[in-house]
């Protein structure tokens, strides 16, 4: 389903799955999304493997399913 494109900014974490989480790290200025992951429950963020072209906003915030947490 994904999250309102709104959400997605510097900083928030996002469900995407079950048992995947996403934080995003920049927003470049074409609107492209750097993000970190990690399993969900481990503490460690992880740059994302073989992610040759960073997604949209767009594209981002439709892969993920929820918001966890967005930044103060």
């Amino acid at each position: 389903m994904g999250i309102n494109i709104e959400e997605a900014v510097v900083g928030g974490v996002y469900a995407a799955g079950e048992s995947h989480e996403r934080r995003i790290e920049e927003i470049t200025p074409d609107g492209r999304v750097r993000y970190l992951a990690r399993s969900a429950g481990k503490a460690a963020w992880q740059i994302v493997p073989g992610l040759s072209t960073l997604p949209t906003k767009e594209q981002f915030a439709v892969a993920c399913t929820r918001v966890i947490s967005l930044p103060k």
